[in-house]
């Protein structure tokens, strides 16, 4: 009897711990919902925005809105930080603009691991208004990126609640709302310069890019920009097969997809030009994108976006986060020889001459 008693009490303290190491997955608040998903991708891509296009009130007004969610899903500023904003100005078609990203973090849990970072990405700018013409002249880019922002900000704010009760991510965690993208990655280049981290602390960027869709692809099926030149793939297919998600192939290998979004100035931060290699932080950009006709079209509109695939997107990508966030090892580059990369090194090496600090 008193060995019984003792295998007893030794099995439900194993059960504790266990229960304990993972309460974040099994008894975590719950993600963003669909509604909330929603919520989101109609105020940031609404008419009122006007497209959120860089130098216009829309901008600013989209701006003033991320920031005020980031305060009210529990993200916090920078440490030493006055607001959410990164101001700064660049010049396109011989105008100076000036644009803000928006940065908020979740401080790490673990003393020797809350200096190293996660870092999760969406472009909240778009297009703006066409200039003549009849009936919806107003590029809402719902897709393109009010989605990527939604998920963003899902995983933020479960992260954030998890943080609160006791069980928050080792790593820090860092989100941002990235400003002109559409004008040439300007936002995340200016960061990528100009950092608020240190970004040898930087283990890994998750890019989140036009998310809102599943009619070409299929439900629950994620794919990733540059998948073989990281281990970065190795994480986040074992969370999609938990899921009951399906992580398939860049449908558009010819497009150059890898450095044609906001993870390649991070991932060209240490290149070599000659040899066509990056060095820097792995960074890679994440979609559901089929090739839907409404990039850039005026028909980007929220009643459009797959509110339940966004939102089942931002429960697994939360686990992926969780996971980075936890293990001991950083995501590794590893075949990562990019043909076209090169003409974009110099600008991520500080040579552009048309971004100043506003």
């Amino acid at each position: 009897m008193k060995s019984l008693l003792s295998a007893t009490l030794r099995l439900l303290f194993v059960s504790c711990l266990f229960t304990a190491a993972s309460s974040w997955a099994l008894e975590g608040p719950p993600q963003a919902t669909p509604a909330q998903m929603k919520q989101w991708v109609e105020t940031l891509a609404g008419d009122a925005m006007k497209g959120r296009m860089e130098g216009t009130e829309g901008a600013a007004k989209a701006a003033d809105w991320l920031a005020a969610e980031f305060a009210k899903i529990g993200l916090a500023p920078l440490p030493g930080a006055e607001d959410y904003f990164q101001p700064f100005s660049f010049t396109h078609n011989g105008e100076t603009i000036k644009a803000r990203n928006v940065i908020g973090m979740i401080p790490g849990s673990d003393p020797a691991l809350k200096e190293e970072w996660i870092m999760i990405t969406a472009h909240y700018d778009h297009i703006g208004e066409k200039t003549e013409g009849e009936g919806d002249l107003i590029y809402n880019g719902a897709d393109d990126n009010a989605s990527g922002v939604a998920v963003a900000m899902a995983i933020g704010k479960t992260l954030s609640r998890l943080q609160k009760k006791g069980q928050g991510p080792k790593r820090s965690i860092l989100v941002i709302g990235w400003a002109a993208e559409e004008e040439g990655l300007h936002g995340s280049r200016w960061f990528a310069k100009n950092p608020l981290i240190a970004l040898e602390k930087l283990v890994v960027n998750l890019n989140l890019e036009m998310v809102g869709h599943a009619t070409k692809l299929g439900p629950k099926k994620i794919w990733m920009t540059g998948r073989d030149y990281s281990d970065l793939h190795e994480v986040v297919a074992k969370h999609t097969g938990k899921h009951g998600w399906e992580f398939i192939s860049n449908p558009f290998p010819k497009l150059n997809l890898f450095v044609r979004s906001d993870n390649v100035p991070f991932a060209m931060l240490v290149a070599d030009r000659e040899k066509r290699t990056a060095q820097g932080v792995p960074a890679h950009s994440f979609s559901t994108w089929g090739g839907e006709d409404h990039y850039h079209a005026v028909h980007d509109n929220p009643d459009r976006v797959d509110a339940e695939n966004m939102a089942a997107l931002a429960q697994m990508m939360t686990d992926v986060t969780r996971d980075l966030a936890d293990r001991a090892s950083w995501v590794k580059w590893q075949s990562n020889d990019f043909y076209t990369f090169s003409r974009y090194q110099g600008d991520s090496q500080g040579d552009a001459k048309n971004e100043t600090q506003d």
